[in-house]
Order: structure tokens, then C-alpha cells, then sequence
């Protein structure tokens, strides 16, 4: 039986829409899905059909995450769009995710990290590790989008 682990996802950027008060916000992420598996025994990576679900990992500590979200690749919360661009890898298009955090995150620095799982639970490798910075935001009475 061989093992399998997934290739990393990599975190993109964050979309972070500030309020007029000096509040928690919530913080949506966005990364390209994995498209294959990581087969140790394989001359080339085979094709991810298992996907079950995502890990966001987060913590005010960069590399040192205490906790996380489970993301079934089914939940409403999380939004997917097939971007029609070929992968590069033979298995299907370039698929980017996003997902806001379910819980706001308060005035500080926010550290994050996503892996993608398979059905029997193989994890992979952190995605590249992203920052989004939460200040105290003055009333300006206006609404931006800002992604980094």
C-alpha cells in the first residue's frame, strides 16, 4: 500500500473589508486548490480525485498554529471556482477557494496556513504561511476591499 500526501495549496492572499469601527473583523483567504496527490512510490504525481477537506490554521505566532477550521470541500462557506486554466499537471483546471473566517479576528497580526486532506486523512505540507494585520481602524465612512 502506498503512502500518499497531498501537495501543498498555496495561500494567495487575503480579502479584508475594514469597518467604520475599531472592531474584530473577518478575514477571507483565498488559495489555489491542490489538482495531485505527493506519491512517494510513483515515478510522477497522480491526480487528486479524494479531496474531503481543507485545514486553515491560524495563531498571533508566525509558524506556531494552536488552532484551525475544518473545511469540508462541500461546506456553503467555502466557495470554489473552476478558473478554466489548465493545472500543468494533466489533472484538470486551476480551481481558486475562498473562504471567510467563521469567527472575527481581533486588532493584532493574524498568521495563516491552509493544508489540503484526503478522505482517509492524509494531510499535506502547510500551504506558503500569510499574514493580514488588523488595526484599529478609524471611522472614515467608507467601504474598501483591500487584498494583499
Amino acid at each position: 500500500m502506498k503512502t500518499r500526501i497531498l501537495f501543498a495549496i498555496l495561500l494567495l492572499g487575503f480579502l479584508f473589508t475594514p469597518s467604520v469601527q475599531a472592531e474584530p473583523k473577518r478575514v477571507g483567504l483565498q488559495w489555489e486548490t491542490s489538482t495531485t496527490n505527493e506519491d512517494h512510490t510513483a515515478e510522477a504525481p497522480s491526480c487528486l480525485t479524494d479531496l474531503g477537506y481543507y485545514k486553515v490554521y491560524y495563531s498571533n505566532v508566525s509558524g506556531s498554529y494552536t488552532d484551525f477550521w475544518t473545511i469540508p470541500v462541500d461546506d456553503p462557506a467555502l466557495s470554489c471556482v473552476d478558473t478554466g486554466v489548465p493545472a500543468g499537471t494533466g489533472c484538470g483546471n486551476k480551481v481558486i477557494c475562498t473562504f471567510y473566517t467563521p469567527t472575527p479576528m481581533g486588532i493584532g497580526t493574524h498568521y495563516f496556513n491552509v493544508t489540503a486532506n484526503d478522505v482517509s486523512n492524509n494531510e499535506s505540507v502547510y500551504s506558503n504561511e500569510a499574514s493580514k494585520v488588523i488595526a484599529d481602524v478609524p471611522p472614515s465612512g467608507c467601504t474598501a476591499l483591500e487584498t494583499l
